[in-house]
């Protein structure tokens, strides 16, 4: 989004000036943090379910609930997959809602007394409606069901795990650690050892043995870019990021072209890239918005936001007000900022008649988006909100007090 003097207008990836961010190094891991009910069991699709109706069925008489969360945390089996996971383990986390624009989860983070938040971000995450009419009518209709990877460093140890809903209900806490974590972790990491994170092979090897919920035919697509083959993956991510900064750019896109196959978002999104800018391949906006569609399906933020403003300026799509707002709000619920500008913007003018003009959801948007860093809606919001009340306080007080988000029929 770019702001010129007093108005704002729409900027996206094929914007005026817009221009891809380059791909970046890739760790050898997996980014994520969860939350959870310890436990060395495995956690299936059933016993999930069991869980889900045995608090309906708790709950029937005075539900329906306005939202509810189940959350399991699995703990490394010893001290060799500890260190294995770079001292973390795995937590899944359940939601659900009576309101579909409260889901999913953001913001999840551990609070530490004297330290403050660790914040940490999502794996995965897939929403859809609840099936099971008892749980649905009580615990609610909508369903997001998620994957972390949670740090079970020494000063975890009876924190809280907290967590906002995308509108309504902020600083949820979720749960505790326990106060002793398992004796067959052995000597846990520190803080201050910091983070690293573990290689996709023995996340995915705790993964299948502690969650079979994970490879389950309703969910198996959610977890789609972890299921296949990890042979030789970091190496030709590798080598196809060194080929590009080197300006070989046939190289990295066969390379990438390799990985974007077997379902890795990141590398569909930077062969998107590629196509559009006409880097190694012939410049083809269609199939380029094709493999930023691909990753963006698998929630890959970055696609998200560059679907959007695809379908927002007509390049490589069918020009769609309709859609490019829909990917947005998906992208903005998700945390990503220039989907929350964007976002902002709509609400803002009012233009395209997809959402009603409303000044305070701009704000709230503006606020989001300033508070995951972003300068020019900072810069905007400051100009524009004549209470003077910091992103903070804004975000607070529209939680507190209204919807935030308006219902746009989801196409895809």
């Amino acid at each position: 989004m770019k702001f010129q003097s007093s108005s704002m207008v729409i900027a996206g990836l094929f914007g005026a000036g817009i221009s891809f961010a380059a791909p970046e190094a890739q760790d050898e891991g997996i980014h994520g943090i969860r939350i959870g009910e310890a436990s060395y069991e495995q956690l299936s699709t059933l016993r999930m379910q069991e869980r889900l109706v045995a608090t309906a069925e708790q709950f029937k008489e005075i539900g329906p609930l306005e939202r509810a969360s189940h959350y399991d945390i699995a703990y490394p089996a010893n001290s060799e997959e500890y260190k294995a996971m770079e001292g973390s383990g795995i937590l899944w986390v359940t939601s659900h809602s009576q309101i579909q624009e409260e889901l999913p989860l953001t913001n999840m983070r551990i609070w530490i007394d004297g330290i403050g938040n660790l914040t940490t971000g999502t794996i995965v995450v897939i929403e859809t409606i609840e099936e099971d009419e008892l749980v649905s009518s009580v615990l609610g209709k909508y369903r997001s069901d998620a994957v972390y990877l949670v740090p079970f460093f020494k000063e975890v140890v009876g924190a809280t795990l907290v967590a906002d809903y995308s509108m309504n209900r902020t600083d949820f806490v979720l749960g505790y650690f326990e106060t002793n974590f398992p004796a067959e972790l052995g000597p846990l990491k520190s803080i201050h050892d910091g983070f690293k994170y573990p290689s996709r092979a023995v996340f995915l090897s705790m993964l299948r043995r502690e969650y079979p919920i994970a490879i389950n035919e309703t969910t198996g697509l959610l977890f789609a870019p972890f299921a296949v083959s990890d042979a030789n993956y970091q190496s030709d991510w590798d080598k196809a990021y060194t080929a590009w900064k080197v300006g070989d750019y046939p190289t990295a896109v066969s390379l990438w072209g390799h990985l974007a196959e077997r379902g890795y978002p990141e590398a569909q999104y930077v062969l998107g890239v590629a196509y559009v800018e006409g880097k190694g391949v012939k410049h083809d906006l269609k199939m380029g918005v094709s493999w930023f569609l691909k990753a963006a399906n698998q929630g890959h933020l970055n696609s998200m936001f560059n679907v959007g403003s695809a379908y927002w300026n007509g390049r490589g799509v069918t020009q769609s007000f309709a859609e490019a707002v829909f990917w947005w709000r998906k992208a903005a619920h998700l945390g990503e900022p220039q989907s929350q500008s964007n976002l902002a913007y709509v609400y803002l003018t009012g233009k395209t008649g997809i959402l009603n003009k409303d000044h305070d959801k701009a704000l709230y948007w503006l606020a989001r988006a300033a508070l995951k860093g972003h300068e020019k809606s900072l810069a905007y919001l400051s100009s524009v909100e004549k209470l003077g009340r910091s992103p903070e306080e804004i975000v607070r007080q529209a939680s507190e007090y209204s919807t935030l988000a308006q219902t746009v029929p989801a196409t895809q």
